[in-house]
């Protein structure tokens, strides 16, 4: 399998691109992309095995574990990665401004970080042979998010339209992304967005396009196995969480970490649900699909 990421020896541009949040009730759907530099002949060289990563690097959703003690380890990962990449962020709207195209909300600004000490940023840098260019955030907040599925009548077009943007954004040699819904044709999507790449490989594990001279990946489960959708998957969680910490507080609704996670199994979401109707504020946080 690996012989079809060979990048022939040469130093490249990597883009990884993630998506959170696609199924909640409430808050937005974030999609982020960050830009590696990587001196390394092949996307699998990218894994655990080969880079050596930290530890705790993983897949977001075994980071931001709904406890303060995975927030403060989240957030400092999370906080490195943006100054590894050049980023002053010393706020919530900073963030925001300085690495996406915000969408303006009546959200509470806060300061930077939230959960746990600044001393404690430098622990989870990259190996300096790991060279974060570029970041970018794109955020579908609900009215955003409920009305492009009104539109095209697809929750998975809107995820890789996002993906469409923050490629727009992240111009790089090679693209990984996660699978979609594990979806393994994307000619359809291609199409709605009028691009018409080579097709290579539509498998299980990974489907493949080329598109002047850009490899495309979206590989099934990416995000527990490569760097650049690790990483991404991180920063794009922790903006989730923020927006959440900042959504809840808009409406009176204070925790140690954000008071609702804005899912549905979550009871905390019933009571913020009920706190966003009672100021007849739905359409701007509550997703009708």
């Amino acid at each position: 399998m690996t012989e079809r990421f060979i990048f022939n020896g040469e130093e490249k541009q990597v883009t990884g691109i993630d998506e959170n949040g696609y199924g909640p009730l409430i808050g937005p759907l974030i999609i982020t992309g960050i830009r590696l530099i990587l001196p390394y002949d092949s996307i699998y060289s990218t894994t655990r095995y080969i880079l050596n990563f930290h530890k705790s690097i993983k897949d977001s959703k075994k980071v931001f574990k709904r406890s303060k003690r995975s927030y403060i380890i989240g957030e400092s990962i999370a906080l490195s990665i943006l100054k590894s990449a050049g980023y002053n962020i010393e706020s919530f709207h900073s963030l925001l401004f300085s690495s996406s195209d915000p969408t303006p909300l009546d959200l509470t600004d806060f300061k930077l970080p939230t959960w746990q000490d600044q001393k404690h940023i430098d622990d989870f840098l990259l190996p300096q042979h790991i060279k974060v260019d570029k970041i970018h955030i794109e955020v579908f907040q609900a009215k955003r998010f409920n009305d492009f599925v009104e539109r095209y009548n697809n929750k998975s077009f809107l995820d890789f339209y996002g993906f469409k943007l923050v490629r727009d954004k992240l111009n790089a040699d090679v693209y990984m992304m996660g699978k979609i819904g594990g979806t393994n044709n994307y000619q359809k999507f291609f199409e709605l967005t009028k691009e018409y790449p080579e097709v290579i490989l539509e498998e299980k594990e990974v489907s493949y396009y080329k598109m002047n001279d850009q490899k495309m990946y979206f590989l099934l489960n990416g995000d527990e196995m490569y760097l650049p959708l690790m990483l991404a998957g991180i920063i794009g969680k922790y903006v989730r969480e923020l927006y959440m910490k900042a959504i809840c507080e808009r409406f009176g609704l204070f925790g140690d970490v954000p008071f609702a996670s804005g899912y549905r199994h979550d009871r905390n979401t019933e009571i913020l649900k009920g706190r966003i109707e009672e100021n007849h504020m739905s359409k701007y946080f509550i997703r009708t699909r």
